[in-house]
């Protein structure tokens, strides 16, 4: 690992003067902002549960946006400096790219010149026709923060991409685990979950079985319809753990149990 490290940190330490540079192609700046994307979307999805308020499935959208604020900020605040190291983004290290100043010896812009053209993104699909059109690959923002975005033309032996597939690999793999281990947490915080166990800890065919319920383990299955939402869980009692399908009616306010089905896993 530390070898790969080292590697992938030589490779971006011997840009610059030493490589022919050329105008970034179309394909590559939209590949680019995929894999920025891709990150920024990932770590959103990974981080909401924490800012989700209590009972959120019984508030008003409006209510639950204003909850969110926090992480639209951070959103917003990835998108606009995403390129403060060097001019590159995520997305632009891996395909050799940087944003320059057009100035004499291109070099990486500014920190205002990146904030500057990313703020245009708000206008995403008019940048999307304005890459296709403009001869020199700029968008409005490059042209409002006078930028340009560049291709360092490295020789094979220097781009090393599998070390850099493996980094993006690794980053992208591990904001998939940050999404994945606090999806429950979502769940958890939602006025439905909460009344179907509430209606499990005091379903007595189960607690004949296994006694009082005292947890009901981390992971939760859920499958949200338009009329009903079905709850998978794990109750573990006293006297031993069933696996429990709860059944909300949600047509219909408050919610009401539509059906409770207990499972014995040793049997199955």
């Amino acid at each position: 690992m530390k070898k790969l490290l080292d590697n992938f940190k030589s490779d971006i330490e011997t840009e610059g003067d030493d490589f022919p540079k050329e105008i970034a192609t179309t394909a590559k700046r939209y590949l680019a902002f995929m894999i920025d994307y891709t990150w920024v979307t990932l770590f959103m999805a990974g981080v909401y549960p924490t800012f989700l308020p209590e009972n959120w499935d019984r508030m008003d959208n409006s209510q639950i946006a204003w909850a969110m604020v926090p992480v639209y900020a951070v959103g917003i605040g990835l998108v606009l400096g995403k390129e403060v190291w060097r001019g590159r983004s995520p997305g632009k290290a891996f395909l050799n790219l940087y944003v320059a100043d057009i100035k004499e010896g291109l070099p990486p812009a500014s920190f205002k010149q990146l904030i500057l053209r990313n703020l245009v993104l708000v206008a995403a699909p008019i940048e999307v026709f304005a890459l296709l059109f403009d001869e020199r690959c700029r968008r409005y923002g490059d042209k409002l923060a006078q930028t340009v975005v560049l291709e360092i033309k490295k020789p094979p032996k220097v781009r090393r991409v599998t070390h850099k597939a493996l980094a993006v690999l690794l980053g992208v793999t591990s904001l998939w685990t940050l999404y994945v281990f606090n999806q429950p947490m979502a769940i958890k915080k939602s006025d439905g979950y909460k009344f179907a166990i509430q209606a499990v800890t005091q379903y007595t065919p189960l607690t004949q079985e296994i006694g009082a319920v005292v947890d009901f383990g981390f992971w939760v299955d859920v499958e949200y319809a338009f009329d009903h939402i079905t709850y998978g869980l794990t109750a573990v009692g006293e006297a031993g753990q069933r696996e429990v399908s709860v059944i909300i009616d949600t047509a219909e306010s408050p919610y009401k149990i539509a059906e409770i089905t207990v499972t014995d896993p040793k049997k199955d």
